[in-house]
């Protein structure tokens, strides 16, 4: 419904906002929290997973989301090589873009570069924002020709 778009773009549009104070940047242990908030969701979406729920007309929804994510993983792979990307930067931005900030740091701890870190969570945190926005709006765009 319309309200939770306007959430949606409240929430992303506040978090865009309070990250250029200095104060709300700096606060101890944010990360490490944030991260916390991050997997105890993932967790709680994961235990509400229902294999009973699957049946066969969702069958054409779960090809067209892996052609999306193995497209998606492919595409950036080639667009890294012809870029003459760094391979670390590659996985870092790939993950970013596909799973989001949260995944960032496992990722960059199993191919043991810190210095990506950074880049990578700007990249996830950046990519929602600006998903959100692109998201919603061609949500509506659609809605009115379809």
């Amino acid at each position: 419904s319309l309200d939770v778009l306007i959430i949606i773009l409240l929430v992303t549009s506040l978090g865009i906002a309070f990250s250029f104070n200095k104060n709300i940047r700096n606060t101890p242990n944010s990360f490490s929290t944030g991260q916390y908030i991050i997997y105890m969701f993932s967790f709680a979406i994961g235990l509400s997973f229902s294999f009973d729920k699957i049946n066969i007309d969702i069958v054409p929804i779960l090809l067209f989301f892996a052609f999306v994510q193995y497209g998606s993983v492919i595409l950036h792979l080639i667009l890294s090589k012809i870029n003459d990307i760094d391979g670390n930067i590659s996985i870092i931005t790939s993950t970013a873009g596909i799973y989001g900030p949260a995944f960032i740091v496992p990722v960059a701890n199993a191919i043991k570069d810190k210095k990506v870190i950074l880049p990578g969570i700007i990249c996830g945190i950046v990519g929602y924002a600006i998903g959100n926005y692109l998201g919603i709006s061609l949500s509506l765009v659609l809605e009115k020709f379809l």
